[in-house]
This record gives structure tokens, sequence and C-alpha cells, in this order.
């Protein structure tokens, strides 16, 4: 009785996920796993539902090697806001470990030479403090037991992606990034990580730079994916 009034006042909140832990309960639910997921039935070209993803579709962008432990919604979002914007960084470990499972399953025969990460400007990165992808990199890299090497650069500050329409955002990102360090990538195997991809255009810009550079194969590795079974076309997405 004591206990339970004592949680009641002050709620026991989970190390890993910072979550509430219910008063019901022992251990987070975090540690259930029972986030949204496609788990292994996933597009390869998107990361999306296989089956239900619009890669497909005229306009939309396609990848290579492309997935997420998790779909951005309810919890993972919440997490990944508070990593990107409220400076919770213990969130980039949690995201590093999953994310470092599911691509060893969901690639088990793939052999990556290093990780690398989407960059921020340098004036946000200061701003901030660091940048999140980065920092799940670096994570995942000593999970992989890979470098984590940054070699990519984003040299202007632009509107955020989720502001525009597809057709804007492709435009958007143009020129953008390049290459710091084009040895590093030559005839490498690279996973190129992100916290969120929906259309894709951002990742997709940076493949481009790393295969300009001489990577040989990208993986694009990411902590959520949008949810492509909500009906609303991108197209038009504002």
């Amino acid at each position: 009785m004591l206990e339970t009034i004592k949680r009641i006042f002050y709620p026991k909140r989970c190390n890993l996920c910072k979550e509430i832990i219910p008063i019901n309960q022992k251990e987070c639910n975090c540690q259930k796993d029972d986030f949204r997921s496609y788990g292994l039935n996933f597009c390869n070209s998107c990361g999306g539902e296989k089956g239900a993803c619009r890669c497909h579709e005229a306009g939309n962008i396609r990848l290579e090697n492309v997935t997420a432990p998790y779909v951005y919604t309810d919890r993972a979002r919440r997490m990944i806001t508070r990593l990107k914007f409220h400076g919770e960084k213990d969130y980039a470990d949690f995201f590093s470990l999953k994310m470092s499972i599911h691509f060893a399953m969901a690639y088990p025969f793939a052999e990556p030479d290093l990780i690398t990460f989407v960059p921020i400007t340098k004036a946000r990165k200061k701003e901030r403090g660091y940048n999140q992808s980065e920092l799940m990199a670096q994570g995942i890299g000593k999970r992989l037991l890979i470098p984590c090497v940054d070699v990519l650069e984003k040299t202007k500050e632009t509107p955020p992606q989720h502001t525009l329409t597809l057709k804007e955002r492709k435009e958007n990102l143009v020129d953008v990034f390049f290459v710091t360090n084009e040895e590093a990538v030559r005839n490498k195997t690279v996973i190129l990580c992100d916290d969120v991809k929906t259309t894709g255009v951002t990742l997709m810009r940076c493949c481009e730079e790393l295969y300009k550079a001489g990577a040989k194969e990208i993986f694009c590795l990411c902590a959520t994916v949008s949810d492509y079974s909500d009906p609303f076309s991108l197209d038009n997405r504002k």
C-alpha cells in the first residue's frame, strides 16, 4: 500500500525511454517493445509496409535498402520529438539499440564498412548542441563494430521538409549536401542513418552524393518511417 501511494505522488520513470511506468507494472512497456512496427515485412524501396506502401506511385521517391524498426506514430513520434527538440539525448541510445538489432535481422548478409548520418548545418548543430542522427549512428557503429564517419555536410539552411509538398521537397534539397571525404566512402558499403524517413527526399539527395563519391552500396537505416497506410497523397501534403 505504501509503495502504491509513493508511486502515485512520485511516478517512476523508465531509465531507457523516460515514460512513466504504470503503477501496476514493475517494468516499462518499452521493454516489451510494443511500438508499432512493420518488422521484416517492409518494402525495400521505401521502408513502408510491403503491399501497403506508395513508392510505386508516379512521382514518389524510390530508394534501395531502406528500413526502420518503428513506424513514426504515437510513442515513437514523442520520443523522436524529445530527442530532436528537447535535448533528451538518452533516446538516441534507445533507438540505436533497436536499429542495430533490426538491421542485423533485415540484412543478415550485409557487410557494411562504415556508418554515416544525414547532416544538419553547422549553425543548427551549434544552436542545438548535437545532431540526433549522428548520436544514433555512433551508437549503431559501436554495436555493429563499424566506424562512424562524418562524411556529409549540409551547406545551407533550408525550410523544414515537413512544411512542403513532395515537389517542393525535391527542389528544396538540390545542391545542399556534399561529401567532404571521398576517400572514406570510395568502394565502400555504407549505412546512412537518419531519425525519420517520410518521402525519402533527404535520403535520396544524400545517397546521390555518396554514390558520386564512389560508394559501392548504401543501406538507409532510420529510427522511424512514416505510416504509408494513411489515406493522403504525399504530392499534396503541406
